[in-house]
């Protein structure tokens, strides 16, 4: 049964950079992009350290639920 791979990029990027690094292996890549945590992180003054955290735990179980085998964070 082939794998799945949840990925979880901070910019768009990332994801053909990820697609090409991976493509010799029998996986299932599933993209997810939010670069408006990384935004939040490097320009709002105002956002915590623990609102970063609990975003990125709330990603995590949002990707979890889509039978992904594995997680990626980039």
């Amino acid at each position: 049964m082939k794998k799945r791979l949840g990925c979880l990029h901070a910019h768009y990027s990332n994801i053909e950079y990820i697609d090409t690094s991976l493509s010799s292996y029998d996986i299932e890549l599933i993209h997810f992009v939010d670069p408006a945590l990384m935004y939040q992180i490097t320009s709002n003054e105002n956002f915590t350290g623990e609102e970063a955290k609990n975003k990125v735990k709330e990603q995590m179980k949002w990707i979890a639920r889509c039978n992904v085998d594995v997680i990626l964070i980039t």
